[in-house]
């Protein structure tokens, strides 16, 4: 089994008491201090999901968790962001999609089949998609 020897800081002068002193006074008065706000910085909030009640929920670590990461306002935040980030990729990607246009109208139109290059067998095989339309049956 193998030891291993650590240093620690410990001072040996009174400058060295001093500063050590000074730098627990700091840390003390850091602690004393007001809880951040998620005005400060939003991982330190939630969003409030339900009601607030008088009574304390009883919960268990993994339903303490999954509350705390499904309301933490930080990341509602990044996960909107990242929503934001995937759209503008889409609408980048678009551009280099087809473009279909389509229109459409109504009216009575009247063409000319015959002058198109369809002959009367064509025609005639159609007819019985346009009732009332004279059209003379061609030959098979």
């Amino acid at each position: 089994m193998k030891v291993r020897r650590e240093e620690h800081f410990v001072p040996r002068t009174p400058a060295g008491w001093l500063l050590a002193v000074f730098a627990a006074v700091a840390l003390c008065a850091q602690a004393g201090a007001q809880n951040p706000t998620s005005a400060e910085n939003p991982f330190w909030g939630s969003v409030t999901a339900q009601p607030v009640s008088g009574e304390p929920l009883k919960l268990s670590l993994d339903d303490a968790i999954q509350r705390g990461l499904k309301n933490n306002l930080g990341l509602k935040e990044v996960e909107n962001e990242e929503k934001s980030y995937h759209a503008e990729v889409n609408e980048a990607l678009q551009l280099f999609l087809p473009t279909i246009t389509l229109t459409g109208d109504t009216g009575y139109y009247m063409h000319d089949l015959a002058a198109l290059g369809f002959g009367p067998k064509v025609i005639g095989e159609f007819s019985s998609l346009f009732p009332g339309a004279r059209f003379r049956r061609g030959c098979r």
